[in-house]
């Protein structure tokens, strides 16, 4: 949708689903009692995750804006909170490790 041959409004619309879905993941996750073993996965998972869904936020924004460095700093940011998820699954216990 964000690429060549996408439009700016089915780019917008996809990020915009992006960013409920993320929304919706971390209430989930927020609601949910997370035992001590789990807990540093847990708190990276959540950061991770309002990482990403900021970079769509931001990248939306540059969207809306037609401002081409919002658009950028935002697929930056995506980009950055991507690792921060490789980064997450690590934190928890191998042996309980999410499959991602």
């Amino acid at each position: 949708m964000c690429n060549v041959g996408g439009t700016i409004q089915g780019c917008y619309d996809a990020s915009n689903a992006v960013i409920n879905a993320l929304d919706a993941l971390l209430r989930d996750v927020g609601a949910a009692d997370v035992p001590s073993r789990y807990v540093d996965g847990n708190d990276a998972l959540r950061r991770a995750v309002r990482h990403l869904r900021d970079g769509f936020k931001t990248r939306n924004h540059g969207l809306a804006t037609y401002d081409n460095a919002s658009f950028v700093r935002g697929n930056d940011e995506i980009e950055q909170a991507n690792s921060e998820l490789e980064n997450a699954w690590a934190r928890f216990p191998p042996d309980a490790r999410p499959v991602p």
